[in-house]
């Protein structure tokens, strides 16, 4: 809430140049003078509906006044929703941006470890097939030395 009151504040503060300004601007053109008392009569019809109060009509004086004030109001009210909106624009498109960076390093790296899964699963093949061949040799190594011994014994034996 005190967020909301600091930027009431600010563009209250900031609209006061603008809004003297537009009081200048309209003593000098009749037509934007006239549209400044138009606006200052329709917001302050709008203020008494609200508030259940007979309208009451401005002097034209006043009505520039808050004319002036409202459009100054309203200008600021309009430069920084663009800012808000452009900025969010901007946030949005950046975090776009990220999320599909990130989806291409997820990808990568899915593809990454499937190579890495088919190089181990080869590696797997090989060690396999090595192992087999060391067991085969083992094997007839084993063959072999049964086979002397067995020759010894029978040289001892005669």
């Amino acid at each position: 809430m005190s967020a909301a009151r600091i930027g009431l504040l600010l563009i209250r503060t900031f609209a006061r140049p603008i809004t003297v300004s537009i009081e200048n601007y309209s003593t000098n053109h009749p037509r934007f003078r006239k549209f400044c008392i138009n606006v200052a009569t329709a917001t302050h019809r709008f203020e008494m509906y609200l508030s259940g109060q007979k309208s009451l009509t401005l002097d034209d004086a006043k009505a520039v006044k808050m004319g002036a004030n409202f459009l100054g109001e309203f200008i600021l009210f309009g430069v920084a929703t663009s800012i808000i909106v452009w900025d969010q624009a901007k946030s949005h498109r950046n975090h776009k941006n990220w999320q599909n960076s990130l989806n291409d390093s997820i990808e990568r790296l899915r593809n990454e470890t499937s190579k890495l899964r088919e190089t181990n699963k080869a590696f797997e093949n090989k060690l396999k097939m090595q192992i087999k061949k060391l067991q085969e040799d083992n094997e007839e190594l084993r063959n072999q030395i049964l086979a002397m011994e067995l020759k010894s014994r029978k040289v001892a034996d005669f």
